[in-house]
């Protein structure tokens, strides 16, 4: 007869119908939340990269058309090794961040970093990625996808996709246009 004792008291205090369909509010809005959260960090931009990648660079400067690899591992470090023209295959310019080497058909050769002027395009996009790396960490960037700036090479303005990797170089002064694809890490 407890039992019986009991549900007679409960019945007593049942709640109401309204209580059932503020929770069933309250968890529909905390479900739309969560999921238009989700939603929202699928299409925000990742901060920019400007090094700890390797990539493929098709660059047109003054009237030629090259095709490159560029290595960006960060701490001054960068390669940029040409596969088109074809004549240039191989090409190899590569900085370290005390030095420059150029090499090609086996043949290298150590410079002192004054050896490629400031108007070669590799030396244009590494300058490029360095003036925005300083930019980004002094916080003088404007932010979004696009950062303006010059450098030893001219002014630059570099566009940024949204998953931060660089998408576009201009430096007008050098006639240079660079797209950047085929993303991957690379370590420093």
């Amino acid at each position: 007869m407890i039992f019986g004792a009991k549900r007679v008291e409960n019945e007593g205090k049942r709640k109401p119908a309204g209580s059932w369909a503020r929770r069933l509010a309250v968890i529909g809005l905390a479900a739309a939340l969560l999921f238009a959260a989700g939603c929202q960090t699928q299409t925000r931009q990742s901060d920019p990269v400007t090094e700890g990648f390797r990539c493929t660079a098709e660059l047109d400067y003054s009237g030629q058309h090259y095709v490159c690899d560029l290595t960006c591992p960060g701490g001054g470090g960068f390669t940029a090794k040409l596969s088109q023209p074809a004549l240039l295959d191989g090409l190899t310019m590569n900085w370290d961040g005390e030095g420059f080497n150029l090499s090609y058909l086996g043949i290298e050769r150590r410079l002192d970093g004054s050896g490629l002027p400031d108007t070669a395009f590799a030396e244009a996009v590494r300058n490029a990625l360095q003036g925005a790396a300083g930019q980004l960490m002094d916080g003088s960037d404007k932010g979004g996808y696009v950062l303006e700036g010059g450098s030893d090479s001219g002014d630059y303005t570099l566009t940024f996709s949204s998953d931060g990797y660089p998408a576009s170089l201009t430096v007008p002064a050098l006639d240079l246009q660079v797209t950047f694809r085929d993303f991957e890490r690379a370590g420093g």
